[in-house]
């Protein structure tokens, strides 16, 4: 098994539109959404062995929305050497456009996002200028490029690319982010309520996502309540074929108040 394998490599994301000034976990900035995440604890393990450990702080602005991120990243090799990287995401809009800078130790990369009228997203321009195209019907996404959506009681039950069909399977339980705030991609891989990670489908997934198959392999969560009923931990566990043990993420959330 390859340790570093992801959920998926169609790389896509959202956000909403935003304005300053910003406030960070210490200030009024819940308002009315008590599920606003101000910070994750990620960590990947396989066999018992930490691959991977992420610290991540979100800020906002005051009406709640996403402003910027920064995630400390560590990697471990197997004499447990660690090597550590920080990534800082900013956003800048004008309009119905929004460009994320992404600020690496090498440089800085920015993707353009451009939106519907209605708040949804048309369009992303990678940074090599290459463009991903997003469709909806009734508000709900349906298509993303060659990737099509298919919902059924207010949940994707399928994903389809080409001659491929993933289905999934949800717990009979609310999506506790449903209407929430969207999320850029980098925070929807590790927030659940939509098969694949992406903000978007996540607000708007009525239920918790529970399982989902890719050919002959399965990805499977399990989750931990606060007494607020919001989540406060959960287990993704990947299950290859020929494998007789998982790949492991675990995530700890923290919010607002």
């Amino acid at each position: 098994m390859n340790p570093k394998r992801i959920l998926f490599s169609m790389a896509a994301g959202l956000f909403v539109f935003l304005s300053a000034p910003s406030c960070q976990r210490d200030q009024n900035c819940c308002g009315k959404d008590s599920t606003l995440v101000t910070s994750l604890e990620v960590a990947n393990y396989y066999q018992d062995r930490r691959l991977t450990s992420s610290h991540i702080e979100i800020s906002y602005t005051n009406d709640g929305h996403l402003l910027k991120f920064q995630e400390d990243f560590t990697r471990y090799n197997e004499t447990l050497h660690e090597s550590h990287r920080t990534f800082l995401s900013v956003f800048d809009y004008s309009g119905r456009q929004c460009v994320k800078t992404r600020v690496e130790e090498d440089g800085q990369y920015a993707q353009t996002y451009l939106f519907n009228a209605d708040g949804t997203l048309s369009e992303i321009i990678s940074e090599k200028g290459e463009s991903t195209m997003f469709s909806y019907a009734n508000g709900q996404l349906v298509s993303m490029d060659n990737i099509r959506y298919v919902w059924n009681q207010g949940n994707i039950v399928s994903i389809q690319r080409a001659d491929e069909t993933f289905p999934v399977e949800y717990y009979d339980v609310p999506n506790p982010f449903l209407g929430g705030v969207d999320w850029v991609i980098d925070i929807g891989t590790l927030l659940p309520g939509d098969p694949f990670g992406y903000g978007f489908a996540g607000k708007q997934n009525a239920n918790l996502i529970k399982s989902v198959k890719v050919g002959e392999n399965e990805y499977q969560w399990s989750y931990e309540f606060d007494g607020k009923g919001r989540i406060k931990h959960y287990k993704q566990s990947f299950y290859e074929k020929d494998d007789s043990a998982p790949l492991i993420q675990e995530v700890t959330l923290r919010y607002c108040d």
